[in-house]
């Protein structure tokens, strides 16, 4: 019975492995190096003792490839330069042998100057493709960056059972979680709107500078659009479930803008922060993804189960014209499931007038 659980449990952390970890291949997406906030092509290191090579079937032009009993040295190095455009914490994932097998090499990695630290063995159930189908992405894990250049070396510390150097490297993508700002931002002032709710003030969209309904996505894989008789909006975005696509769910709106200004933009969401919500992301435009910062304690709740609340999205500069903002869902709820709602998206121009101070909301 105890080996019966234990395969259980073993299979369960498995499968959340597998949530986490990029499943896109050059077959299916070749496009993904350009999803991430960071790409390093495997095949570009500014030192190397590993020979490059053209092959087809990955992501880049070239790879970083040797299976050979030579040279014969105790260890190989790679070392590659990347740029951030942001401070901010990365999740990084490098496309290589899988690791944790006995026809890999294992590998180590620093960023900068850090020590070195062991890639895992990878147990996941991800797609591999590449030579002999052996290549996978494996996580180095999340790391604290500055906005400028960086480096990150790669060090393959031990050869196979054959006695080889078994590496390839078809490339590295690091991916933003939490700016800074977002993770650490003082408490803001409180706004007379961000108390509003479809009872106490159903006039909000109408004195906004921008305001989306919930339920009017453009392009989506969210299952429902209900009618809602608590919501400012006509339709609600609705989701709650325990299956999730492999891209993860997610909305995208248009919206547009007269005038070129800075404007600070709010989601009516599930609560953020709140065991019961899963963690949204949100992008604008072509920008990088970020988490919508946790909410504080106390701001009104309207809608189903009293679960909607103003969330602080982003201050941003805008420009005239049309606009995206997509959201997404990759990760489930404290309780297993996953659970978004959208009632609306506002937009306020950044300035002290009848809406409130917004002097306080960080613009990135």
């Amino acid at each position: 019975m105890k080996n019966i659980i234990g395969l259980a449990l073993l299979l369960l952390l498995v499968d959340m492995n597998a949530m986490d970890t990029p499943i896109a291949t050059p077959a299916d997406d070749h496009d993904f190096p350009r999803k991430a906030n960071i790409w390093i092509p495997g095949g570009t290191p500014v030192e190397s003792q590993i020979p490059q090579e053209i092959r087809p079937g990955f992501f880049g032009e070239t790879v970083l490839r040797i299976l050979s009993k030579e040279p014969q040295t105790e260890n190989l190095t790679v070392k590659y330069e990347f740029e951030s455009d942001c401070d901010g914490r990365y999740e990084f994932f490098a496309a290589l042998l899988t690791q944790g097998r006995v026809w890999s090499s294992p590998v180590l990695f620093s960023f900068d100057q850090h020590a070195w630290q062991p890639i895992p063995g990878n147990y996941s159930r991800v797609k591999p493709w590449g030579i002999s189908n052996a290549v996978t992405w494996n996580s180095l894990g999340e790391v604290n960056l500055n906005k400028g250049k960086h480096t990150l070396r790669l060090r393959i510390a031990k050869r196979t059972f054959e006695g080889k150097w078994s590496f390839i490297c078809d490339g590295i993508a690091g991916f933003l979680t939490v700016r800074p700002e977002l993770r650490f931002a003082p408490p803001v002032s409180p706004l007379p709107y961000l108390d509003a709710n479809p009872q106490t003030r159903p006039e909000l969209p109408d004195c906004a500078a921008i305001w989306i309904d919930g339920g009017s996505s453009v392009r989506t894989n969210i299952p429902e659009q209900r009618k809602e008789r608590d919501a400012f909006s006509r339709k609600i975005s609705y989701l709650n479930g325990k299956d999730i696509p492999p891209e993860g769910f997610w909305a995208e709106y248009r919206f547009e803008v007269k005038e070129n200004r800075e404007y600070v933009l709010f989601a009516t969401l599930i609560t953020q922060g709140r065991p019961w919500g899963s963690p949204v992301e949100f992008r604008l435009d072509e920008s990088p993804w970020f988490m919508v910062r946790p909410n504080p304690a106390g701001r009104r709740a309207w809608g189903i189960s009293n679960a909607l609340t103003w969330d602080y999205l982003d201050t941003q500069y805008l420009k005239t014209g049309k606009h995206t903002l997509t959201f997404r869902i990759k990760r489930p709820s404290e309780d297993g499931n996953f659970s978004f709602m959208c009632d609306g998206i506002v937009g306020f121009e950044k300035n002290i007038g009848r809406n409130g101070d917004f002097s306080e909301y960080p613009i990135r």
